[in-house]
């Protein structure tokens, strides 16, 4: 069994999940399967790629640097989420929840969907 904590930028513990894989994107996908609130999460350089977070709350979350090659946030709440300098490539933003403050700069973001109802 593997143990993941997953924390804010500060270091505070959002959630501790424990899985059979030794696997980041395994772990993050079971905390939003659980319905966890990832909001503030820290990412930073971290690969999640085919992450699945459609629906996920991840207000305010650091992606930044990231590898998120073909994630899906459709439907996901994403306000203030930091995606700076991530591939993006072929992500899935459909009907996700951006503002002005939910940050792209320098992204990779070749085939990334972003759609609207």
């Amino acid at each position: 069994m593997h143990t993941f904590y997953l924390q804010t930028c500060d270091g505070d513990l959002i959630a501790e999940v424990s899985i059979a894989e030794n696997s980041l994107t395994m772990a993050v996908q079971q905390a939003i399967d659980n319905n966890i609130d990832l909001s503030d999460a820290d990412f930073q350089g971290k690969n999640l790629d085919s992450l699945l977070a459609a629906g996920a709350q991840l207000n305010r979350a650091n992606f930044s640097q990231s590898s998120l090659v073909g994630a899906d946030f459709s439907g996901a709440q994403l306000k203030d989420t930091s995606f700076a300098y991530a591939d993006l490539t072929g992500a899935i933003f459909s009907n996700s929840s951006l503002n002005l403050l939910t940050d792209f700069t320098g992204s990779i973001m070749m085939n990334t969907i972003y759609e609207t109802g």
